[in-house]
């Protein structure tokens, strides 16, 4: 991991990343709720830091630093390094300031950057200037890429970029099974599922699959729901009326049956 903080008196002179006339947001637009930069007094110590991070192979990265969610957008600049990803932080202090520890995790195809530690921040802003600042804040992140990049960019669990990759069924089961309660479980299924409609893919699971996520679920209106969403895409049919068996009542396999063409 590669640190450069950059003075604010500097960055007119930014050469590395820059606002290139190729450069281009994967928002489009500037944010309402951004803070304008150039109106941030002195005594609030702003600050922007650029941290690398490799994306050679990477499919995926995952942001998150204490939550914040109020300014992030993703950047593909010409002048990004091949292979290379950047994390600009743009942060504000006021009396005392505590960011934590940030950190980069490279994990196969997937990059995590979080932050742990302490995190005190209390701002206030209008008309995209602070009003009142105490503690020490983030205030913008932006994420830039090479042009062209094809990785998909998460903060907070958002996705920020076009998806490129659906997700893997491995993947799928392991949300489903670390996520608490029945929404949250949906959600993930729809996610699944959704990944592939926008990357014209489709998805395959085997019924010994299938029956994993239907055993996550307790309410037997929620089984069925699993079912109706999922068994289409079972590749191993002959095998659904044995996993019916082991993951449905006595009194509700009729119905599971029926939902599948059985």
């Amino acid at each position: 991991m590669k640190l450069r903080t950059l003075a604010v008196g500097l960055l007119a002179s930014i050469i590395f990343l820059g606002c290139g006339k190729n450069s281009e947001s994967e928002k489009g637009k500037e944010p309402s709720n951004r803070v304008q930069w150039s109106t941030i007094p002195s005594e609030y110590h702003p600050e922007i830091r650029d941290i690398e991070f490799p994306i050679a192979g990477v499919e995926r990265v995952d942001i998150n630093l204490f939550g914040f969610n109020r300014d992030v957008e993703v950047v593909y600049s010409p002048d990004v390094p091949h292979h290379t990803g950047v994390l600009r932080t743009y942060t504000v202090w006021y009396e005392s300031a505590s960011f934590g520890s940030l950190t980069t995790n490279k994990s196969g195809t997937e990059v995590e950057i979080s932050a742990y530690g302490e995190y005190r921040c209390s701002i206030r802003t209008e008309n995209g200037r602070i009003t009142n600042l105490k503690g020490g804040c983030y205030v913008r992140l932006q994420i830039y890429l090479p042009v062209g990049a094809k990785v998909e960019v998460y903060n907070v669990g958002n996705l920020l970029t076009k998806r490129f990759n659906p997700m893997s069924t491995e993947k799928f089961l392991k949300e489903v099974d670390r996520a608490p309660f029945p929404k949250e479980k949906f959600k993930i299924i729809d996610d699944y599922l959704n990944s592939y409609t926008d990357t014209g893919k489709q998805p395959s699971l085997t019924s010994r699959q299938l029956g994993m996520v239907i055993s996550e679920f307790l309410s037997r209106g929620d089984k069925f729901e699993v079912l109706r969403k999922l068994h289409v895409y079972v590749s191993d049919r002959q095998n659904l009326g044995a996993m019916i068996d082991e993951e449905f009542t006595y009194f509700d396999r009729e119905e599971a049956r029926r939902i599948v063409g059985l």
